[in-house]
């Protein structure tokens, strides 16, 4: 299954611009946060600051769960949530295209003026997706990734 077979979710997906990630604590409660994000096929790319406690998290236990809603209308009919796992992207130009990618999307993260040394750049590789139109009902449609 690719994201771009499904035109309503990937369209979902180019209009948002937060992802809700929850990796785990170290003491084995799950933690949520907040990032920008950005995909290309079945992959979800984000960024963070170096050490934080989300890398920390992450490089302990790479697997992590994630939700996204939409950002412009709460009263959509769409969400998402998944799982999946977290990849560290150590490569400059692969760093730099992801940056790219997010400032594309998200104009404003430009004015940080993010030195990529600082930046810990991520993408998050999808195992199982669950993409609710409520227009639809229920149960969500669970797409499963390989």
């Amino acid at each position: 299954m690719k994201i771009q077979d499904n035109t309503l979710l990937h369209n979902f997906l180019t209009r948002q611009r937060h992802l809700r990630l929850v990796s785990m604590s170290k003491d084995g409660y799950p933690d949520i946060r907040t990032v920008h994000f950005a995909h290309q096929d079945n992959t979800i790319y984000f960024i963070s600051f170096a050490n934080s406690n989300k890398i920390l998290q992450i490089q302990e236990n790479n697997n992590i769960a994630f939700s996204i809603e939409n950002d412009k209308d709460p009263q959509s009919p769409y969400n998402i949530r998944g799982f999946g796992d977290v990849s560290f992207i150590e490569d400059k130009e692969q760093k730099q295209e992801v940056f790219e990618r997010l400032t594309a999307k998200i104009p404003e993260l430009k004015d940080f003026n993010f030195p990529l040394e600082e930046i810990t750049t991520m993408s998050i590789n999808i195992n199982t997706l669950f993409f609710q139109d409520f227009t639809k009902g229920m149960p969500p449609e669970k797409l499963v990734f390989n």
